[in-house]
């Protein structure tokens, strides 16, 4: 890199002055081989010295091989860009480039609601599924628990029978169709008053044809 009779523009076309702009702004952000996108700001400053040396100074000739990077390795050159860091021009190109990576941003943001919305109907989805599956464990609660007092229930009724009743009803039972229908009914028809003349009906005991 040769320098000559190093000088800072006075002033930058708009073209220049654009792309400076642009320059800055893209360093906000950084897109990742699955399309991604990564807030990087902390590479603005580099992006601003790049733009400073490639659009602001003349007198800088690249041998074969260099680029403007390798005017932030040299001292003066380095020096220079201090000097003229939070000069109004450099203030306002950085200035102008952060409200258009803030509008980038909420681009982004924008463009991004869609997926956002699906991420959250499929969870929407997913706790209905829960829902639905504890409504019906409990629901399967609910039945082993009515299950649980007719069973304890049946077992108060029987136990009002004598050995000898319970024998006829078994006979019953087996009998045949009409003879079952009728022992059941019997036998609901005795638990509906079981409940209120339990201790009696269990003394008189229920007679049942053998």
């Amino acid at each position: 890199m040769k320098k000559g009779i190093i000088q800072v523009k006075e002033n930058l076309s708009l073209s220049e002055r654009e792309r400076y702009i642009l320059l800055v702004a893209d360093a906000y952000f950084e897109t990742n081989p699955d399309g991604t996108v990564t807030f990087t700001p902390y590479r603005t400053l580099e992006a601003l010295m790049v733009g400073f040396f490639t659009f602001c100074v003349q007198g800088i000739t690249y041998e074969e091989g260099e680029t403007v990077y390798d005017c932030m390795k040299d001292r003066q050159l380095q020096k220079l860009f201090q000097e003229n860091r939070f000069t109004w021009f450099l203030t306002e190109i950085d200035d102008c480039a952060r409200d258009l990576a803030d509008f980038r941003k909420e681009q982004l943001l924008a463009a991004a609601t869609p997926v956002h919305r699906k991420l959250q109907e499929a969870l929407e989805a997913e706790l209905l599924v829960r829902r639905q599956e504890q409504e019906l464990l409990k629901k399967q609660e609910e039945f082993l628990e009515s299950q649980k007092k007719q069973n304890a229930y049946a077992e108060k009724v029987m136990a009002l029978l004598t050995p000898e009743e319970t024998a006829a009803l078994n006979r019953k039972l087996l009998a045949g169709p009409e003879e079952m229908q009728a022992a059941l009914q019997m036998l609901a028809g005795r638990a509906a008053a079981a409940a209120p003349q339990a201790e009696g009906e269990a003394e008189r005991g229920i007679a049942f044809p053998g």
